[in-house]
Order: structure tokens, then C-alpha cells, then sequence
């Protein structure tokens, strides 16, 4: 490598000339970069990120060309040449072929067999192996930190585990207003592109033959593999050759090899238009800041276009953001061939039933995430607490927390950072068009490796975080795969499947032996009891008790587990109810003739869970409000009896005639011939003004109420009494249930405060051990007595007070400098006092 190549790579990024013009005005000449390497091609295997990429690089390329075969690289020669295991050389290729720019490189269209010994072509593999060096950008600070202490909620235990991020600065990173946005990734990888392009270009260059290194040229075929970092335009140029956007190879003869250029032509003319991207760039970014600022995160925002304006070639992710306590459905029309990015959504439960690309999950709490079939790669990343159900190729989770993974996936999950308490399963749903979806993005049912999760670092290098000395050497915590007596299928209704349904009928990837024993037991059992409270030796009264009983304690679930609100959403998708009980009742195991023979079931039709009156549009119940018409449908009058439709028919008719006389009465004034008017004309009434001598009494009528019941004068109309008595049950109930909702709140709002003393406990008691190096002895399992049972002593959670918690932080001030909730240890107490804003975690 050339003194020169080394300085360029040292120094600032060089200043380019000014763009052309019209790289401004055709929107086809600006550049991008390729956001799935970046996002979807980064390894956290330290042998593989290389501080000086282009003086370690140099001879690694060597080494591999020398062991290539027709300039493809299997995975025996990258384990021997980078020194890492045969596990993770097949990573290498399975990660570089999940983000590879051409679909039909071999690597991409190799079977799962295949996949060492076709390899990889040297070129893309070295352009893989130097973007391991990337830094990811950091989140964004706030101005005001005290005012976002609360942004999103984290109530999962962490442990004792003491994290890179303190929990506030956790908090904040799941909080959009500081996740970089689309505009800063963009502009951060365009800068690293551009710092680093002179050696790029150094390493993909060829010699030219007699002249040695000094003189290096580009061949139109190694300037495609460019393609793996960069692309043109705003509509997908992946497609398209990236020679025919340079002014050197757009009009080459496709019959005849193009004339290499010098590399240094090269070199200025992206140098150039990344240039120019940065510019404008900047000017988007700048003026979104000086304009109005739009807070996004009060609302869902879907930002998904309409299902007529989707295409597949549209550049960018399809974005799903800030969805709370709902349910969302994006079905193929609206996904197909797309990628998706899930951010910040919680305690809801999302649909995503459609062929996908590429797909991202990040910052969401509580939620549960159906994807349909993903043919590149799927990345779960900062979530607590969220279920996760996904047919794809590839699946990587990070710095995840008490989340659970139902995974049809054809290679080994990737689980990198700083998890805990991860669970996995095999794959446990399907929908009428998942097979259909499933061939359509390359997935084999016959290939479900959802067991053999591959545990790599437990800090990214990749970020631009300081971690402490000896953190980056930890592995990260694997997941535990979910008991079989606790595996469950989950149910997608087929309410919003539209009018043509696929041929799939059931889950297509197997499940395993012990799981299907499981779930064979469960329906067993199932069945057993279900024809124990058929086969009850009771009489009907009693069975009628029974099934009210069964229905109860059901609503009862329904509500209590938020369940019920997915009905409500789901139910606005529905063309009419009897679709949503047909649906419900195959769901449940209840169609057709199992239907007609349970007509008690309470589980049978969901739809009857849900108030009457929430399920009426707006315009009836306004209808109802204004008037009270007792008008029963001909089918009931034809059930009754004669006197009895004619005591309805008569009071209809009453009905409209009191209408008819006071509509009269209102419409007609006051005649002046009207000898009561007449006196009023003399002591000074003028028509229209009010009564009194300061105007100041009744300008209008008395109304006239027509009572046609026999109730005494002072008595209130037997109607109006029964209504005003609803009236009072109703706010006797809703305050029952406002009552309830409050005193819920407070014992759940105490139950957080304590469990957060105790995790705060124990991860300042850890860092405390920590501080003073005190050895930590790991805590011995509960021994079981003779039953079988631990004792329940020992089972007794530890009570920690909060004067507890006081005593041991102000330990930790006072002996060591450190702050708990500023995750830092400060030099003096000077410092201590002067940057950190308190003692408690709400001052921070």
C-alpha cells in the first residue's frame, strides 16, 4: 500500500468539487448509501472488526485469493485465514448472503447444504469484512433531560446486571425523539463512505500488468460489486446496473468488455456525489430543525402509504411507529416485497401478513408481533417483554429482555448483546395465504433450526459506546427454549382475510416430537372436560347455571387480560357480525354442526363479549337520543298476543298524535286577539321582549308537557321515572368501575414502586460488591423436601424498604463518588455534586 493511500486514510475527509448541477435537479443521480448492510450486515465477532481495515485487509485479501477458487471464497478458507471457528465462517457466508445486492449471485441461490462450498466472491467478501469497522450513530441528546425522565415504561427486573446504559439513558434510546432518524443513518453512513472510499477503491482496484500498485484501474465488472455499498436514486436501483448511472460506463457495448478506468476516476467522481448528497442532506436536516417541531410520539403513526400507493420498488422501509393499546393489520396489498420497520409500539398486538424483505423490530414493550414470511433477515432489538411470531430466513435479536421467539427460521438464530431471560419456541401459527407467501421469499418448511440459537458477543462493537475492560470479551446470554406443557398455538382470525383464501390449513413447518405429545395431551384433556360438563348428571336449570358460570369467569379473563380490546379493534375489520362469530366459532373449535349442538357454549361466538352499545355506529345512537319511539318489529308483534299488540299499537299511536299536537303548539304563536295577551299589552308588554320591568323574566312560552298516565298532579310520568332511574344505576355503576379502575391503579402504581426499590437494591448493592471488590458467591437453588416442594420460606420475596435503598446510595456517594442513575463514578465529590442532578432515580 502506497504513503499516500495511508495519509488519505488518516486525515479528514478531503474536500470534493462542487456538484454538477444537475445532480440537484435528477433525482436518479443522487446517491445512497445501502442501508441493509449496515443495518442487517454486522457481526459482533471481535476478530473480525479491524481497527486499521486497510493495512489488515491488504494481506487478509491476499491470503483468501490465494485460497479461492475461481474467485470465490468458502468457509474452510475464511475460518483458516481470519482464525475463527467453522460456526462462524458459515455465519460470514449466511450473513453476507442475506444482504447481498444480487439476487442471483450463487451465495444468494445457494440450498443450506451448498452454502460452504459455494462461497463467496472475494470482492463482496471484502467490502463485508470492511464494513465491520462501522460505528453506529449515537442517539440523539434532549435539551430539556429532565422533562423526558419518563418517557417510556420499564418495569422488568434487570437483575443486578450492571448495563453499558444506565437505566435513564435506556429509557431515552427507546424514546423516538432521540433515535436518529432515517435523514441522520443516511447521512452517517454517506460520511463513513466518504472517509473511507480512497481505500475501498484501493482494494477493489486491479494493477495494471508491467506498471505495479502505482497505477490501478477499474473494471466495470469490479465497479458493480460497489453495489453492495451504495445505490442511485429514490426507486430502488438494486435492480438496475450501478455502471449505467457513471458517466465512464453508461454507454459501454453491451457485446464487447468496457475499458477499465483509472481508479482515481473513480475515486473523485463518487467522491463527488456522496458530496453532493451530504449537502442536501444537511439542508433537509437543518431545516426541520428551525421548522416547526411535531411531536410524534403522543400518537400512533403509521406512516405506511396507502395499499393502492405501495410498490415494491419504492425505496425505504414501510414505517410502523408509536402504536399504543391497539391492534394494526397490514396485509400483503398493503406489504408485498417490502420492507417493514416496527418502532416504539406497546401493549398491542400487530398483524403483518405479507411477504417481506427485510424487517425490523425496535423499542417495543409488551406487544406481540405477527410477521408472515421474511426472506432476507428480521431484527428484534431493545424490546421487553414482547412475543414475537415470524416465518424467515434468518432472525437476529439483541439487547432483548423477557421476550419469547415462535420461530420458523432456516438458519440458526443469531443472538448478540445484552439479553435476558429470552425464550424460544418453534413456530406455532399460520394464515390461508402463509405457504403461498412462503415460496415467494425462498423459505423451506422442511428446515426449522428455531433450537439452535448461536450466541455471539454480549457488547456490540459496533456501537460507539466505552465499555468497561474485559465486558467485550463476555458471550451473551442464549435463550431457553419454552416448556412443551406451556406451548400454545396462537390463532390469527381470519376476520380480515378477505374474500379469497389461500390453501393453507395448518402450521407448515413440523413441530417436534415432545411438543406434539404436549399439545395432543392438552387437546385430550381438553375434550375430557368438555364432555364431563356435557355429560354432567344435572338437570337443565343447573347445566344453564353452570355454562352462565363458565361464561362469566370467561369475560372476566377477556377483560382482565386486555384480550377484549383486540375485539374491539378487530371487530371494525369485520363485514358484519355473523362474520366475526363464524370466524370466532372455527377458531374455537365451534362451526359448523358443532355449533348447532352447543348452543350454550360460552365460547362459541367472542362477539357477544362485546357491549351492544360500543358496537352501534354513531348515527343510530344519535337517533335514539333525540326520541324515544316505541316501534316493535313486525316479527315480535306477530309472537304476541292480540291484546297485547293492540296496547302497542295504541300507544304508538298516542305517541305521534302528542308530537303532532305539541309541534303545533310551539309553531304557533300567541294570537293578539287573545285576551290574556291583551292585558299584558296594557301594563307595557311589547311581543318578543322579556316579562318584568327590567327584562330580566321569562322571554319564552311555558313549555306543555301532554301526561296521558293516571299518575297524581307531583307525580313524575311513569316514563321519565323509569329513565331518570336508569339514568342514576348507570353513574352508580360507572362509579363503581371508576372506583375500581383507581384503586386498581394505586395497588399496581405501589406494587411498580416496591419492585423498583428492589431492583435499584440489588443493582446498587451488585455495583457496590463491584466498587469494593467483594467476592459475589452465586446464590445455591432452593433444595426441595421430600414432596418435592421448596420451602416456602426461602420462596418469600426479600423486603426492601426504601430507607434501605437510601442508605446503601448514599454509601456509594459518599465512598466511592459513584451515582447509580448516572451509571458513572465521578473523580471527586466536587464533580459528584455539580453534574449529577440528585440522589433518587426521579431526579435523574
Amino acid at each position: 500500500m502506497t504513503e499516500e493511500q495511508d495519509l488519505i486514510d488518516q486525515s479528514p475527509p478531503p474536500s470534493a468539487p462542487d456538484p454538477e448541477p444537475n445532480s440537484s435537479t435528477n433525482p436518479n443521480s443522487v446517491i445512497h448509501p445501502r442501508r441493509v448492510s449496515f443495518e442487517h450486515g454486522l457481526l459482533p465477532i471481535q476478530k473480525l472488526v479491524f481497527t486499521d481495515p486497510i493495512q489488515t485487509l491488504a494481506p487478509v485479501k491476499q491470503k483468501l485469493a490465494d485460497a479461492a477458487s475461481n474467485n470465490r471464497v468458502g468457509s474452510a478458507a475464511i475460518a483458516d485465514v481470519l482464525q475463527i471457528s467453522g460456526d462462524h465462517a458459515r455465519l460470514v457466508l449466511e450473513t453476507l448472503g442475506s444482504v447481498l445486492h444480487s439476487e442471483s449471485d450463487p451465495l444468494v441461490r445457494a440450498k443450506p447444504e451448498e452454502v460452504d462450498s459455494v462461497g463467496a466472491d472475494l470482492r463482496d467478501l471484502i467490502l463485508f469484512l470492511y464494513i465491520q469497522s462501522y460505528k453506529k450513530l449515537l442517539p440523539r441528546t434532549h435539551k430539556d433531560s429532565a422533562a423526558v425522565a419518563d418517557v417510556w415504561p420499564s418495569t422488568s427486573a434487570f437483575d443486578g446486571y450492571l448495563s453499558a446504559l444506565s437505566p435513564i439513558q435506556l429509557v431515552r434510546s427507546n424514546s423516538r425523539r432521540f433515535m436518529p432518524s432515517q435523514a441522520d443513518d443516511e447521512a452517517h453512513q454517506l460520511s463513513y463512505l466518504q472517509k473511507h472510499l480512497a481505500n475501498i477503491i484501493s482494494l477493489l482496484a486491479e494493477p495494471v500488468e508491467g506498471e505495479g500498485d502505482e497505477s490501478l484501474v477499474f473494471s466495470m465488472e469490479a465497479f458493480e460489486h460497489l453495489r453492495f455499498l451504495v445505490q442511485f436514486g429514490d426507486k430502488g436501483s438494486d435492480v438496475s446496473p450501478l455502471s449505467q448511472a457513471t458517466p465512464f460506463f453508461a454507454n459501454s457495448d453491451p457485446d464487447m468488455p468496457a475499458v477499465p478506468v483509472p481508479a482515481s476516476q473513480v475515486h473523485d467522481w463518487l467522491l463527488q456525489n456522496i458530496a453532493s448528497a451530504l449537502e442536501s442532506i444537511t439542508e433537509r436536516i437543518s431545516g426541520k430543525e428551525n421548522g416547526p417541531s411535531n411531536d410524534q410520539d403522543d400518537a400512533m403513526s403509521d406512516v405506511c402509504a396507502a395499499p393502492n400507493k405501495v410498490a415494491p420498488s419504492t425505496r425505504g422501509p414501510c414505517l410502523i411507529e408509536g402504536v399504543s393499546k391497539t391492534s394494526l393489520v397490514k396485509q400483503a396489498s398493503d406489504l408485498r416485497g417490502r420492507s417493514v420497520k416496527v418502532v416504539n409500539c406497546h401493549d398491542s398486538v400487530i398483524y403483518l401478513l405479507a411477504p417481506l424483505r427485510y424487517a425490523t423490530v425496535h423499542g417495543c414493550s409488551d406487544t406481540t408481533i405477527v410477521l408472515g414470511a421474511v426472506g432476507k433477515a428480521i431484527k428484534v432489538e431493545h424490546c421487553e417483554r414482547v412475543h414475537v411470531i415470524v416465518a424467515a430466513k434468518r432472525v437476529c435479536i439483541a439487547n432483548c429482555r423477557e421476550c419469547v421467539f415462535f420461530l420458523g427460521v432456516n438458519q440458526r438464530p443469531l443472538i448478540v448483546g445484552d439479553n435476558h431471560k429470552l425464550q424460544v419456541a418453534p413456530y406455532n401459527t399460520f394464515y390461508s395465504h402463509l405457504e403461498e407467501h412462503m415460496r415467494e421469499v425462498g423459505l423451506e418448511p422442511t428446515i426449522n433450526k428455531w433450537d439452535k440459537p448461536l450466541a455471539l458477543g454480549a457488547v456490540d462493537p459496533h456501537d460507539s459506546l466505552s465499555h468497561p475492560a474485559g465486558v467485550a470479551d463476555a458471550q451473551a446470554e442464549s435463550a431457553a427454549s419454552v416448556d412443551p406443557d406451556q406451548f400454545v398455538n396462537f390463532l390469527i382470525p381470519n376476520w380480515f382475510s378477505g374474500a379469497e383464501l389461500g390453501s393453507t390449513k395448518d402450521n407448515p413447518f413440523p413441530l417436534p416430537d415432545a411438543y406434539m405429545a404436549a399439545q395432543q395431551r392438552n387437546l385430550k384433556n381438553f375434550e375430557e372436560t368438555r364432555r364431563s360438563l356435557k355429560e354432567a348428571p344435572l338437570e337443565e336449570n343447573r347445566k344453564r347455571e353452570l355454562s352462565s358460570a363458565l361464561h362469566v369467569y370467561f369475560k372476566d379473563w377477556l377483560y382482565a387480560s386486555g384480550n377484549i380490546r383486540q375485539l374491539y379493534c378487530l371487530q371494525a375489520r369485520t363485514q358484519a357480525p355473523s362474520a366475526m362469530a363464524e370466524s370466532t366459532r372455527n377458531l374455537t373449535g365451534l362451526g359448523g354442526e358443532a355449533a348447532k349442538e352447543e348452543d350454550d357454549e360460552y365460547m362459541g361466538d367472542l362477539s357477544q363479549f362485546i357491549p351492544q352499545e360500543l358496537s352501534q355506529t354513531s348515527k343510530r345512537k344519535e337517533s335514539e337520543k333525540k326520541t324515544v319511539i316505541v316501534e316493535p318489529s313486525r316479527k315480535k308483534l306477530k309472537n304476541l298476543n292480540w291484546h297485547e299488540r293492540r296496547r302497542l299499537e295504541k300507544e304508538r299511536k298516542q305517541i305521534e298524535e302528542d308530537e303532532q299536537t305539541l309541534a303545533r303548539i310551539v309553531d304557533t304563536p300567541i294570537g293578539e286577539s287573545n285576551i290574556g295577551f291583551k292585558l299584558l299589552k296594557q301594563m307595557g308588554y311589547k311581543p318578543g321582549s322579556a316579562l318584568g320591568k327590567q327584562g330580566s323574566g321569562r322571554a319564552e312560552p311555558v313549555t306543555m308537557d301532554i301526561r296521558r298516565s293516571r299518575a297524581g298532579v307531583g307525580r313524575e310520568d311513569p316514563h321519565k321515572e323509569k329513565k331518570k332511574k336508569e339514568e342514576i344505576e348507570a353513574e352508580n355503576e360507572k362509579r363503581k368501575v371508576d372506583e375500581m379502575l383507581e384503586d386498581f391503579g394505586s395497588r399496581q402504581k405501589s406494587q411498580w414502586r416496591k419492585k423498583r426499590v428492589l431492583i435499584n437494591f440489588r443493582k446498587a448493592k451488585a455495583a457496590l460488591d463491584q466498587l469494593e471488590n467483594v467476592e459475589v458467591v452465586p446464590e445455591k437453588k432452593n433444595e426441595e423436601d421430600e414432596d418435592g416442594k421448596p420451602d416456602e420460606e426461602e420462596e418469600e420475596e426479600e423486603e426492601i424498604t426504601e430507607e434501605d435503598l437510601q442508605e446503601i446510595l448514599m454509601k456509594l456517594r459518599a465512598e466511592h463518588w459513584y451515582c447509580l442513575f448516572c451509571g458513572f463514578q465521578y473523580e471527586t465529590t466536587e464533580a459528584l455534586l455539580s453534574n449529577c442532578p440528585g440522589v433518587n432515580e426521579d431526579d435523574h
